[in-house]
């Protein structure tokens, strides 16, 4: 079994723009290594992309879903990705982060049992560009602490069921040290902190 130790980000090609737009926010991160990121912008030609795609969906400890009508309406996304993230959430605690792009039916979607990085009543598309980067701003910061949170120390045995038990540990703790400081995230936000938990055609 694969060690999971990356930032898997599951976006529709429509939405690219919105998708750089993240990408740029979370840079600073991602330079110093703070995140290890991965999108199929890292494929590179002549490699077997898909192999490539199942590979990455293996290694994540956080899946980033940028949600979106473009999103759902993918058919690759719906049956290659969703299924095995949706299935290490429940049962090895990979954590289903989601920032929300544009107006779609999710609640009609397993994402709809996760709590969304940000307020679901103003979808990115809606706001402006200073709101918008506002937003993203705040969710790269709560993706950063879900980093830290599900970070595992290095062990004797990396994997497996030794592994998957001090992940659990670390995150009880840390939702322990929230319940007894229940304003230590709100700094992040101007509103209420919401919780949450974790062909190639798009």
């Amino acid at each position: 079994m694969p060690t999971r130790d990356k930032m898997f980000v599951s976006y529709s090609h429509k939405d690219r723009k919105l998708f750089e737009e993240f990408k740029t926010m979370l840079a600073p991160a991602i330079q110093r290594g703070v995140v290890d990121v991965w999108d199929d912008t890292k494929i590179a030609p002549g490699t077997k992309w898909k192999e490539e795609i199942q590979m990455a969906l293996g290694s994540a400890s956080i899946a980033v879903l940028l949600v979106s009508q473009n999103f759902l309406a993918s058919h690759f996304i719906a049956e290659n990705e969703l299924p095995p993230l949706l299935k290490a959430a429940q049962e090895e605690g990979v954590t289903i982060f989601w920032i929300y792009l544009s107006s779609c039916l999710f609640e009609q979607t397993e994402i709809s049992s996760y709590q969304a990085a940000h307020d679901t009543s103003r979808p990115l598309d809606r706001l402006t560009k200073a709101q918008r980067q506002a937003v993203l701003s705040e969710a790269c910061m709560k993706l950063i602490r879900a980093t830290q949170e599900v970070a595992v120390p290095p062990t004797d045995h990396p994997t497996g069921a030794a592994s998957q038990a001090a992940r659990t540990q670390v995150q009880a703790a840390q939702k322990q040290a929230d319940a007894q400081d229940p304003f230590a995230r709100e700094q992040f936000s101007d509103e209420k902190y919401l919780t949450w938990s974790r062909s190639f055609e798009r």
